[in-house]
């Protein structure tokens, strides 16, 4: 599928070359607040709850400074069935905007965005979960 691979550094983000997996520097057009504002209110969500290979739960909340990588990932959940696959990291590669080449060359800033290239670069597949805010909890 991939014709070369990246490699994890010590705090968990790849190293890629521009154009692997689709994703060049150019690909975003948009930048991230366009993008936000394309995708579905997140009001009624408390957090994003992402279940790794090993069990562990990745948590996103739905708070200040946490709020676009919680749309973006509750997004991904409801287009891609619950799932988070490479396909659906691409995506949210694409949805991140100008902050994906950021975290490419600063690994370690955006832990949201190092998830969706550790997902596309060891090709994974982790439940996501929408957890609602405790009134919308019936």
């Amino acid at each position: 599928m991939l014709a070369r691979r990246a490699s994890i550094t010590a705090v968990g983000a790849p190293r890629m070359a521009p154009g692997v997996m689709g994703i060049r520097r150019s690909a975003c057009a948009r930048g991230l607040k366009e993008n936000l504002s394309t995708l579905a209110p997140i009001d009624s969500i408390n957090a994003v709850s992402v279940r790794l290979p090993h069990g562990a739960d990745w948590a996103i909340p739905n708070a200040p400074g946490k709020a676009a990588s919680a749309r973006i990932y509750a997004h991904l959940a409801a287009q891609h069935g619950g799932v988070l696959t490479s396909a659906a990291a691409e995506e949210g590669l694409r949805l991140y905007g100008e902050f994906t080449e950021e975290a490419r060359q600063q690994p370690g800033s955006h832990p949201n965005i190092d998830l969706l290239f550790r997902v596309i670069q060891e090709d994974l597949r982790c439940d996501v979960t929408v957890e609602p805010r405790a009134a919308e909890r019936q």
